[in-house]
């Protein structure tokens, strides 16, 4: 966003802010708004370079902010590649964008462009049964992956109350407990079980086949380090490997993991 001049005039004896600007596609634009004196238009001019700077020129024109702006905002600024310092704390940023992104991706199927003021509790319970029953043109998929969803949802929620876009999230106290069942997301215990060493062998044994030999380091590396499959697959570097040593130090998972067996995974 570039502001390409601002200005106060007067039309038909009354007092203006005119804000020129030109958008990142290039796009140029002016808002013009009528001001109750010339103090008040200077005032007003300056109220609205910093309201285009922060919300952009649609909300200003339009005056709302569509679901769809929302979402874009979140793939902009709040669900971007992690970034981390050199301590391995993360700055900024998440760790998985795509699961991120395709989860926005589904909510903005649904809710479009619709005015973010105009969704209520109501539309929120509406998105979980469709969710649920896969009606609406939206896949079915189990209760863990619809609370992940509706947590995405008011985070959004929150960042637009936050920026000044909303008065207040319809993800109430009261909503949020009611639509977002936190426990039904704890894995069960057998699916957090760990594999005895025949179960790994059997692993192993069916993976040492030329269509699958390429997957099997990844699997010892998983087995020996409990790291997940984004720190290994997507932050792993050659400089976290100390083959000497035998270890491998992963700074991307929450819990910083090294361990002497790593060094098998080659």
């Amino acid at each position: 966003m570039k502001i390409l001049g601002r200005t106060t005039r007067k039309i038909n004896g009354k007092w203006h802010a005119r804000v020129r600007y030109e958008d990142d596609n290039g796009k140029k634009g002016e808002l013009l708004r009528r001001a109750e004196g010339k103090s008040d238009a200077e005032n007003l001019k300056a109220k609205l370079v910093t309201e285009l700077l922060e919300k952009g020129p649609t909300q200003l024109i339009a005056g709302k902010v569509t679901f769809r702006q929302l979402v874009q905002h979140a793939k902009d600024y709040i669900y971007v590649p992690a970034v981390f310092d050199e301590h391995g704390t993360r700055i900024k940023g998440v760790k998985s964008v795509s699961p991120a992104h395709y989860a926005l991706d589904v909510l903005l199927k649904f809710y479009g462009d619709k005015d973010i003021r105009k969704i209520d509790a109501n539309h929120l319970r509406d998105y979980k049964e469709a969710r649920l029953t896969g009606s609406n043109k939206l896949s079915k998929v189990k209760l863990a992956t619809v609370n992940r969803e509706l947590s995405k949802l008011r985070r959004l929620f929150n960042v637009a109350v936050g920026k000044g876009w909303l008065v207040s999230s319809p993800f109430t106290k009261e909503v949020s407990k009611e639509l977002i069942q936190e426990g039904d997301e704890t894995p069960s215990a057998i699916s957090i079980r760990e594999l005895t060493d025949d179960e790994a062998q059997r692993v192993m044994t069916a993976l040492n086949t030329p269509e699958r030999r390429h997957t099997l380091p990844l699997f010892i590396a998983a087995l020996d380090t409990g790291a997940r499959k984004s720190s290994l697959v997507d932050y792993l570097k050659w400089k976290d490997i100390k083959l000497m040593r035998r270890s491998l130090y992963s700074p991307r998972t929450r819990a910083r993991t090294e361990t002497s067996n790593a060094g098998r995974c080659r």
